[in-house]
């Protein structure tokens, strides 16, 4: 495909501040421009145009946004910054914001781009800062906050809270130590990306050895990971999550917040295809002030979720989904709490942090109501997770995550009923409103055309709602005609967790609803909720036979745990570490045991949302 030409769409007008900054700048420039390589089909281009004139209207009143990406280059006590940084950083930043630009174009978009931070000769502004500290004391993830707060001080004392825009944060320390990330949403994000030597776009078609560079290979090529890497840290920062190249374009080279940051610009050098910004990905951005030209309040009741961005509660008045061979096509209808324009629906294989993701999208029709087909031909058994989020005019999102299983007979999602009717109730007694949610679900309870799975559920969705506390029967104390009992229903005489207390047949108000569910087992009919690390101890004297349970992290959960069961001091069984949805199914022999412990750890990786459950716990003799 040709390079677009930057003109506004005939139809809908867009606000100055918004389109490239760099337009008229001739072809030779020196930021280099991509060529946009790749050619969206008509369905992604039609659904792009019906997605902005939706947004663009309910933007039409908003004032001009003043915001602007600020970039500041931090250096280290024995790593100072390297030569010509200001004048390449000029030109990366503008190679970056032209194939937002020009991506955002051929999608079907006015050319929306973010907005550098330019001084009245039109070069970047760069903010220096300093870290008084070696090298020797950096590690990837501490030289994120310490960079962070030295940028931070610096832009203060300019005027500019980092906490309400979005900044790149440029830090001179070897890459594998410096950090290489980025976090965010439409108002306020971070990107970190690591300076080396002679980085810049003009050097894509460079094919000498760049020396003693992490990837080897030559100028071209780093240039390619480099700067494709700030533009991928740049997407995160602007609240895009992670996502494959999909079916759709399976010639257009690599998605951008897939693994396209290692083919950025490749074409150039005639090595590949390049790098594409997802449909998805566009149809986020187009809401994002930075990008729109306009501001407005972010919203109150917006919160933080496990991807990037920030979510909100809703609801759908209906959604069916019809099972394919290779995929679902999802009928449906959004409930319209707030203007929305858009619906993105990812489906997910366990693992690889989302990297491989397909991802479809569709705009809404004005009453809600859409129509979208999603595939996933690779995948022949198992289970997946499709998250459907629902993109609303003022830059929050309504998400729902179901577990879709692979079978001969095609795909199915076995709880989307349940989690439809349930997502009301979720909502209230996310918000505290316990009273309402108990109300919900006795008008659940009254209805007819309810599946009888689903109807199982509500007398377990009321005992997880009112306050749950902890059982006072003993399993040593019981009777020998009790011959099974739920671990839930039986009393620890020791528990010990790493944040909050533990919680019985109940949880307290997070991403995974009241009832957890999981992506192989589905809900629990009982449970025990504890944030790692944990031990539950139970005293058995000998009377009980066996144990089992159905341990892991429900869907909505985004830490990673594992766990062990200990009997009289011994380990007799082992989890895998396990992730959001995943789930193990335990079975041991306690033939004799004084005592049985529960023990979960955090996984190796630190305890950072590590709510763990031990579902449909069972002693039995």
């Amino acid at each position: 495909m040709n390079k677009p030409i930057l003109t506004l769409l005939s139809l809908i007008s867009i606000s100055a501040t918004s389109v490239l900054q760099a337009a008229e700048t001739p072809e030779k420039s020196p930021f280099t421009r991509l060529s946009v390589n790749w050619e969206p089909n008509k369905t992604d281009i039609q659904n792009a145009k019906k997605a902005w004139a939706t947004l663009h209207a309910w933007q039409k009143d908003k004032p001009a946004t003043s915001r602007k990406l600020h970039v500041v280059y931090v250096t280290f006590r024995d790593r100072p910054a390297l030569p010509n940084y200001r004048e390449r950083y000029d030109h990366i930043l503008k190679n970056i914001q032209a194939y937002y630009a020009d991506q955002m174009q051929a999608i079907g978009y006015p050319p929306l781009t973010f907005q550098l931070d330019l001084d009245e000769r039109g070069k970047l502004i760069i903010h220096d800062a300093h870290v008084d500290k070696p090298m020797s004391e950096m590690t990837v993830r501490n030289s994120g906050g310490i960079s962070r707060e030295a940028a931070k001080k610096v832009l203060a004392s300019k005027g500019i809270d980092i906490d309400k825009e979005h900044t790149l944060i440029v830090c001179q320390l070897p890459d594998g130590v410096g950090p290489y990330y980025g976090g965010g949403f439409s108002h306020q994000g971070s990107g970190w990306t690591c300076d080396i030597d002679g980085l810049d776009p003009a050097n894509f078609n460079d094919l000498s050895p760049q020396p003693n560079a992490r990837y080897g290979g030559s100028r071209g090529r780093n240039a390619t990971v480099y700067i494709g890497g700030t533009a991928h840290e740049l997407g995160h920062a602007f609240g895009l999550p992670h996502t494959g190249n999909g079916w759709d374009y399976p010639n257009a080279g690599r998605s951008l917040m897939g693994n396209g940051n290692h083919t950025y610009g490749q074409e150039l050098r005639k090595e590949g295809a390049g790098t594409f910004l997802s449909p998805t990905d566009a149809m986020k951005l187009a809401s994002v002030p930075l990008f729109s030209g306009v501001e407005f309040p972010f919203p109150q009741d917006a919160r933080p979720g496990r991807w990037c961005g920030r979510y909100v509660a809703g609801n759908f008045e209906e959604l069916k989904a019809i099972s394919l061979p290779d995929g679902l096509t999802l009928k449906g209808k959004v409930q319209m709490t707030r203007p929305a324009y858009g619906l993105v629906v990812h489906l997910d294989p366990p693992g690889n942090s989302d990297y491989d993701t397909n991802a479809v999208c569709t705009a809404l029709n004005p009453d809600g109501s859409f129509e979208v087909t999603i595939r996933r031909p690779d995948f022949r058994q198992g289970s997946l997770e499709m998250r459907i989020a629902v993109l609303n005019c003022d830059s929050t999102r309504y998400m729902l995550t179901v577990p879709v299983n692979c079978t001969s007979k095609g795909y199915q999602v076995p709880v989307l009923e349940p989690t439809i009717c349930f997502s009301s109730v979720k909502s209230l007694w996310s918000a505290g409103k316990n009273e309402l949610a108990l109300q919900k679900l006795q008008e659940l309870e009254a209805r007819n055309d309810l599946a009888p799975e689903t109807k199982a559920l509500i007398p377990a969705m009321k005992k997880a709602i009112q306050p749950g506390t902890p059982p006072v029967q003993k399993a040593a104390s019981l009777p020998e005609s009790v011959k099974k009992i739920a671990l839930s229903d039986v009393k620890a005489e020791s528990a010990k967790v790493g944040y909050a207390i533990p919680y019985w047949n109940t949880v307290c108000p997070c991403d995974f609803g009241p009832v957890p569910c999981f992506k192989n087992s589905g809900y629990a009919n009982n449970f025990i909720v504890a944030h790692a690390p944990a031990s539950l101890v139970y005293h058995l004297d000998g009377k009980w036979k066996q144990f089992k349970a159905d341990v892991g992290m429900p869907i909505g959960a985004s830490g990673s745990v594992a766990f062990e069961v200990v009997a009289d001091g011994v380990c007799v069984a082992k989890s895998p570490v396990m992730m959001d949805g995943e789930s193990y199914p335990l079975s041991v022999d306690i033939s004799g045991a004084k005592t049985l412990e529960i023990r979960i750890t955090d996984g190796g990786n630190g305890n950072g949302s590590d709510w763990s459950v031990v579902a449909n716990g069972e002693l039995s003799r």
